[in-house]
């Protein structure tokens, strides 16, 4: 079993681990203790069974092996359900040595631009002492339970809704050893004032929203080991500040800042 959990970990996807239960009766069940588990939704004829699935298999293990997780839900955009994978994404990410936590949304219609209308999947953060790596794309993020996120350095936020100021400020305070984050504005969230404060992080992407709805936030930069920030996609920014940086520092811009003729707007630059 130690051999089969080293291989499918390096080179079996979850589908070519199932697989293998037809080899051998005494593999039948092995599968279920290998530490990744890669979803599609396409793969199961309803949200529920794919909900179903899930449950079992960490029923199946406890918390203790699984080390990665990955789901990407492909939306028709009509007969989806995202409510139903609250609770077994909860359990997901109560699993106690769990590093790597990918979710994303897909589009077979269209492109990801295009799945406005989809309802996003809620999902609760709280304490997730072995994580390291998290991305998420197109989620709601309004309960941040006792959130501490001690071993995170990679953390992507994609069309991800807060619910406010201060809780964007808390997802990336409560990671003191975040060094990548990319950030995805959505148009659906809360956040007004962006504050990235961080004494850890080396590289900051922040990309596109709508730029209508983008039009008079504000942004704020406090991170002194900060080497690369990455602007891209047409923002409308009433106010941009860095507080600090490292002194080796790159910047790529892609941006459109709007000058206003009176006092209303506050523009900075660096």
């Amino acid at each position: 079993m130690k051999q089969f959990y080293k291989y499918q970990k390096r080179f079996l996807t979850t589908e070519q681990a199932v697989w293998t239960s037809v080899l051998s009766s005494r593999w039948r069940h092995l599968w279920k203790w290998v530490p990744r588990l890669e979803l599609n939704t396409l793969d199961f004829t309803n949200d529920q069974l794919c909900v179903d699935f899930i449950h079992e298999f960490l029923a199946f293990q406890g918390k203790h092996y699984l080390r990665e997780f990955k789901l990407t839900i492909d939306h028709d955009g009509l007969n989806s359900e995202v409510y139903l994978y609250k609770p077994c994404l909860g359990k997901v990410l109560d699993m106690r040595k769990l590093e790597r936590f990918q979710f994303q949304v897909e589009n077979k219609f269209g492109a990801i631009d295009d799945i406005d209308d989809v309802i996003r999947t809620p999902l609760t953060l709280s304490a997730c002492e072995a994580l390291v790596c998290l991305k998420l794309h197109h989620v709601s993020l309004y309960e941040l339970v006792s959130l501490s996120l001690p071993c995170l350095k990679i953390m992507y936020l994609e069309d991800v809704v807060l619910p406010s100021d201060a809780a964007a400020e808390a997802l990336i305070s409560c990671s003191p050893v975040l060094e990548v984050l990319k950030i995805c504005l959505s148009k659906d969230d809360s956040v007004v004032a962006l504050r990235v404060r961080s004494l850890s992080l080396k590289s900051f992407v922040l990309r596109r929203a709508e730029p209508f709805y983008a039009r008079g936030r504000s942004v704020v930069i406090d991170a002194p080991k900060l080497e690369r920030l990455s602007l891209m996609d047409y923002y409308h920014f009433r106010r941009f500040e860095i507080i600090s940086k490292a002194e080796s520092f790159k910047v790529d811009i892609d941006v459109e800042f709007e000058l206003m003729s009176d006092n209303l707007w506050d523009y900075e630059s660096f």
